[in-house]
């Protein structure tokens, strides 16, 4: 039945949020909206931020202890959006635009504040100074640039990623990149849901010279964890951990798997978890399978003792499936 959830992830949370988009297109203050699926919850926002959106917010959120939060706004007050964003970070959700969908001004500040950024290949992301319009031409306002700098540097950014987001003027838009996004020291997972692993050293097709990694969704035993592809390079994290594992000292972020793909096949190290011994390494390889939406690896892990010595070794094997629609991986180990 957790195995049956966790794929609801893949299969719905893109779908129930654009569908839902879809309902609300014609609000313009922001509507909020809550579901479950599967072991994550999901909060969909959308239409343009109003002072007081930063407490609808919070009585959304309040319940949850893990979400994704799915945007699509024109952006809106400069300080919900901040508030929005810090609350994001204090509980630890994630983030998410999909495609189609834009997040923009005081929406991409709130998006920024995501534990763990996402954005879908065909999503945009803009940002552009604060400003304030009074009866004339939008000026730019130094002291609400001042609360955004303070806010991103309280996020972890640095110099470079505070400048470019707020250095557009306010009649323009800076659509984030992937390359920006690496270049300035913003980290996020691009998720392109159009292609799975093509076993030919990257998702969807080999990458420019310089590009940011991008990421996939797959299921792995009863956990979900993400991809993340650049060049031949192949890395597994988790994204939600199952209760048995985060108990042997695994958290969302985990290295799960580092190696790398060559010819339909991966090949590297798997890193098993004790809460008592911490990341034990061991070599694992595999195919590629079933037109790229699985992979199957299989190694000789460690039997670790009280004492943390290796007494012995087993058959270990991690299967990971694709999780279509949103393109996040998980990892199976049995």
């Amino acid at each position: 039945m957790e195995r049956q959830m966790l794929r609801r992830i893949g299969r719905t949370t893109l779908a129930g949020a654009v569908s839902l988009f879809c309902v609300l297109h014609a609000a313009h203050s922001a509507e909020f909206k809550k579901w479950r699926d599967g072991n994550v919850d999901v909060i969909a926002i959308q239409g343009d931020l109003q002072p007081g959106d930063e407490k609808k917010f919070f009585n959304v959120a309040l319940s949850s202890s893990d979400a994704i939060v799915v945007f699509h706004s024109p952006g809106g007050s400069l300080l919900a959006g901040i508030e929005i964003g810090k609350a994001i970070r204090l509980k630890g959700f994630s983030t998410y635009v999909p495609d189609g969908m834009q997040c923009a001004s005081a929406c991409a500040l709130a998006w920024l504040g995501g534990q763990v950024r996402f954005m879908s290949a065909g999503g945009r992301i803009g940002f552009h100074a604060a400003y304030t319009k009074g009866t004339g031409q939008p000026t730019v306002s130094s002291s609400g640039n001042a609360l955004a700098g303070a806010y991103l540097s309280q996020l972890g950014l640095p110099n470079s990623a505070v400048i470019y987001i707020t250095d557009a003027a306010p009649t323009r838009m800076q659509w984030l990149t992937p390359d920006d996004a690496q270049r300035h020291g913003i980290d996020v997972k691009v998720l392109n849901p159009r292609y799975a692993d093509n076993g030919k050293g990257d998702i969807g097709g080999e990458p420019t010279a310089g590009a940011a990694p991008r990421a996939t969704l797959w299921e792995h035993n009863d956990s979900v964890v993400y991809l993340v592809s650049k060049g031949s390079l192949r890395e597994f994290y988790y994204r939600h951990v199952r209760p048995v594992m985060l108990e042997a000292g695994a958290r969302p972020g985990s290295l799960l798997f580092r190696g790398h793909s060559v010819n339909a096949h991966y090949s590297g190290t798997a890193f098993l978890f004790s809460r008592r011994c911490g990341q034990i390494q061991y070599q694992v390889s595999g195919p590629i399978l079933d037109n790229f939406q699985r992979v199957v690896l299989r190694g000789k892990a460690p039997l670790v003792e009280p004492n943390c010595r290796v007494g012995g070794y087993r058959t270990d094997t991690l299967e990971f499936r694709l999780l279509n629609t949103l393109g996040i991986s998980t990892a199976t180990r049995r």
